[in-house]
Formats: C-alpha cells, structure tokens, sequence
C-alpha cells in the first residue's frame, strides 16, 4: 500500500512539472482558437478542430484540449520526421490547458501529436501573406509645370518585388506607369517631372504593393515660360555655323529618371542625323526619334546629337522621354550661330 501512494504522489509531481509547458493566452482579434476534440486518439486528421485553418501572418493559433488525456502539437509530418519539432512544439498539453503559437511567415504548416499511439492525430495551419501598411506622400501639395514632384512611402512588409506607381491626370486617366524599389527599412521613393502637357488641376498618384494600395494627390499650375529651352527643367543647346551645316544638338538631364528617347520636330525633312554611341535614330518625314535601350542620358549628364535639314534650321520643337515611355520633358530649342 505505502508503493501505491508513492508512485501516486511520484505521479502528481510528474503532472505539476509539465502543467508549466502548456501555455496560456489571451484570445483577442488576431488568434484563432482550434480544439483537441474528445476521443482524439482514433480521430487521425479529425482529432483537431478545425483543420486546415487560414490564417495571416502575425495571427496566433491556440490550441484548447477538450480531451480527457495529454496531447501535443508538434510540427512535421510524424514522430519520424527529420524536421519534426523544429518550428513548434507544445509538449504535453493536459486537459483544460491550452498552447499558443505565433506565426511569423507564410506557409503551410503540418503538425501532429508526438505522444506514442497518437502519431495519426494530424492537422494543418495555412499562413497566408497579410496585406501591408502602405503610405503614401507628395513632398509638396502644388507644383508648376516643369518642376520634379517627389513621392515619398512606406510599407510594413519588405520583399523583392518592386512598388507599382500610376500617375491619373486631371480627367482620370493613367498616363505614367513605373515602378520603385523598396529599400529594406520599408521606405521608397520616386520622382517624375511635372508636364502641363496633361493639363492643369488635380493630379492623382496610386501606389501599389503586395496588395495594398496607396494614394496621394497634387495640384498642377502652369508655370510662365514653361516649355521653352531656357525654363524647361531638361536642356536643350543647339548651335550651328550657319546655313547649311549641321545642327548640334546638346542634351542635358537635370531630372531623377534617365532619358531613353529624345525626339526633334524639324522644319524642312533631315537631310542627314547622326546619333550618340549606344544611340539609334529614325526618321518619319520632318520628325526624327533618338533612342536607346541601355545607354540612356541619366541625371547630370549631357549627350550630342547632330542633324541637318535643308538650307537653315532656326529653331526645333522637342520632347524627351523615360523608359517607361511617359513624357519627362518638351520645349522649343532656338539654334545659335557659332562665329
């Protein structure tokens, strides 16, 4: 008899010192509660309830044991899984006891009960990215035309993809898209030049992200001026020797984004054009098109192009632009005679 009592008290301590793995937590608006059913054990992929649960990245899953006896929740697929226990592990969870866990990223997570006779009770959690926080704003609420709006954002969740950026003029329609890197604290940047050539008034940029969307607005005023080679935020120099010779067409970037196509509106048709090393040129009638598709003109530098086109060419409309195709920059240059 006093054995018998022995190994109940043995018992009892054995219980107290595991009670503390199980652990406690508060339900709130981000935790989902999944039930250790009665009868479990001969349950296998029933023996929790629900499973598969979804849920987002930052929840945490808590498991209640409504069974009459000690149960785990163990990740991996089984007792012989090389892997098993490595993302969580409950130990013993006793009747009444519940276990918490937090899930940190995306996947899918198997687990089941690492008790002997127990190893066909299994379930299932589904992570899923969560949307991030994302924010967006101009650096200023007004610009002139000609001037470089600045966008400044954030996003609470950093990975290799870029953010998507949308420009909206005044009547709504998109008319610039491009994309920008997310830095690895979560914030991006991006720059345009602000052309009147959409018109004045409101102007509207959507940011894009891993789901989430963000927006901020600025309104557009037409500056005195713009759309000439001297109060143009790109610069255009042209000079010449005299009729008849060939126009030197000097082009300088002071903008953020790099100048992939730079297009000249001609008085009379080019008699010939002669393009910049990694620079192609077409002609359609009085129009000629510079581009290149990796040497562009980025900001702070300059680049020559040269044309010629009938007897004399006083002056030339042209118009630059990025990558994406979206219009950085238009003028009209005026040619200076070199003596």
């Amino acid at each position: 008899m006093p054995r018998t009592t022995e190994s109940v008290l043995v018992l009892v301590a054995a219980f107290t010192i595991l009670l503390p793995l199980s652990y406690g937590h508060a339900h709130g608006s981000g935790s989902v509660i999944v039930e250790i059913v009665p009868g479990a054990t001969y349950l296998a992929d029933k023996a929790y309830s629900p499973s598969p649960v979804t849920v987002k990245v930052g929840d945490t899953v808590t498991w209640i044991n409504k069974d009459s006896g000690p149960h785990t929740v163990t990740s991996g697929d089984s007792w012989f899984d090389r892997n098993a226990a490595r993302v969580f592990d409950s130990k013993f969870i006793f009747p009444k006891n519940e276990f918490s866990y937090t899930f940190k990223e995306p996947g899918t997570y198997n687990y089941f009960s690492n008790i002997q006779g127990q190893y066909s009770m299994v379930g299932q959690v589904i992570v899923e990215e969560a949307p991030p926080r994302l924010a967006l704003t101009t650096q200023k609420q007004s610009y002139a035309a000609g001037q470089t709006v600045v966008l400044r954002g954030e996003t609470s969740i950093v990975r290799s993809v870029p953010v998507e950026i949308q420009v909206f003029n005044p009547q709504g329609r998109a008319y610039l898209f491009d994309s920008a890197t997310v830095a690895n604290n979560g914030s991006f940047t991006y720059s345009f030049i602000a052309s009147d050539t959409q018109g004045t008034g409101s102007y509207r940029v959507v940011a894009t992200y891993l789901g989430s969307t963000a927006e901020a607005t600025f309104k557009l005023d037409k500056s005195a001026g713009t759309g000439t080679a001297q109060s143009s935020a790109i610069s255009v120099a042209a000079t010449s020797k005299g009729a008849g010779s060939p126009v030197t067409i000097t082009l300088k970037n002071t903008v953020a984004s790099g100048i992939y196509r730079f297009a000249l509106t001609l008085p009379d048709e080019p008699t010939s054009v002669q393009a910049p090393r990694g620079w192609s040129a077409d002609t359609d009638g009085t129009t000629v098109v510079f581009y290149t598709d990796d040497r562009p003109v980025e900001s702070g530098k300059r680049v020559a192009f040269r044309v010629a086109a009938g007897p004399a060419v006083s002056s030339f409309d042209w118009t630059a632009f990025a990558g994406n195709g979206s219009e950085l920059d238009s003028g009209t240059a005026s040619v200076r005679v070199r003596r």
